[in-house]
């Protein structure tokens, strides 16, 4: 800890140390007895280089935060590719809907999310890229989730995660628990929270009447695309019950930046390559500073099997090197 690598060591063309600074301004070089492996993480932290790659989110981030540590900065990326690594897939950056975490109920088919004017604007069932791509273009960039007791009554109070209602909603003041047990009195509750909570410098606020009118609008609609009356504007597959039993669950979400699928290239033995063919002897990596396991959109958990799987190859190839 308190050590911050920023070059790789070369000598005779094969990675043999890392060297770099501590938190105290000291230099160190760190040599290493078989190889090198990074394991360094992904890039999300580091907004330059964000945008640089960016090839398909629009604004280039702006107003949009990160769920990982502020040292995912792409250091490990940085230093092979200062040695010749080749970069894969470094445009692909993901986004999540999270931070507020609309979707902590854990049961996609009985919610429904809108935007600030209280419209729905996307299948809730998509895949993760196509709905953070619509909350990041929607006013505010900020999106409620409406939820009611077919997914949290889990009996005497307590919210799914083991804590009670009260104390769920307690943690962040953009939680609401309605209090009515009338459907309409419930969606005008709903409607004053979302007002309240409008984010700043969005101009053109509705009422709260206009707000209220709009949401029973579009629970209603909900309801009878569940009922089957009305088929889904959005392709929507996955429903079970009408959102009508309250008190209703508000929770909110931004689009945050999660994962990035770019980084350097490696053999299946997990050997960094080189831009101009062959391998990098003495190098290898695993977990999100590697590139071209994902695609353009990591399957939720995989990133988990990656550093389980490549890790351990990374090990066993070391061992075995001469």
């Amino acid at each position: 800890m308190g050590y911050r690598a920023n070059r790789i060591i070369m000598e005779d063309g094969r990675a043999v140390g890392v060297a770099g600074t501590t938190d105290t301004g000291d230099m160190f070089e760190i040599r290493a007895s078989r190889a090198v492996i990074l394991a360094t993480g992904g890039f999300g932290a580091n907004r330059q280089m964000l945008i640089q790659h960016n090839r398909f989110w629009p604004n280039n981030f702006e107003g949009i935060g990160t769920t990982n540590l502020a040292t995912a900065l792409g250091d490990g990326h940085v230093m092979a590719s200062a040695i010749g690594a080749s970069l894969i897939d470094m445009e692909w950056i993901q986004l999540v809907s999270g931070l507020g975490s609309v979707m902590e109920g854990g049961a996609i088919q009985n919610m429904m999310m809108v935007n600030i004017e209280g419209e729905r604007f996307i299948n809730e069932d998509g895949r993760r890229d196509n709905i953070c791509y619509a909350i990041v273009t929607q006013p505010g960039r900020l999106v409620w989730g409406i939820q009611d007791m077919h997914t949290y009554d889990l009996g005497d109070g307590y919210h799914f995660s083991g804590i009670t209602f009260e104390a769920w909603e307690a943690q962040d003041p953009r939680r609401l628990i309605t209090e009515s047990d009338d459907f309409e009195d419930a969606l005008l509750e709903v409607a004053e929270h979302m007002h309240q909570h409008w984010p700043t410098g969005v101009t053109d606020r509705p009422t709260v009447e206009a707000l209220h009118e709009t949401l029973i609008d579009e629970v209603n609609f909900f309801n009878a695309i569940v009922r089957d009356e009305e088929g889904c504007p959005w392709g929507r597959a996955v429903f079970a019950d009408e959102i009508n039993n309250p008190p209703f669950i508000i929770n909110w979400a931004v689009a945050a930046i999660h994962h990035t699928m770019g980084g350097v290239e490696i053999t299946p033995t997990t050997q960094v390559t080189h831009v101009s063919g062959g391998v990098i002897p003495g190098l290898y990596a695993a977990g999100e500073v590697v590139g071209g396991i994902h695609g353009a959109n990591r399957l939720g958990a995989n990133a988990i099997t990656e550093i389980l799987v490549f890790g351990r190859i990374a090990g066993q190839t070391v061992a075995q090197d001469e």
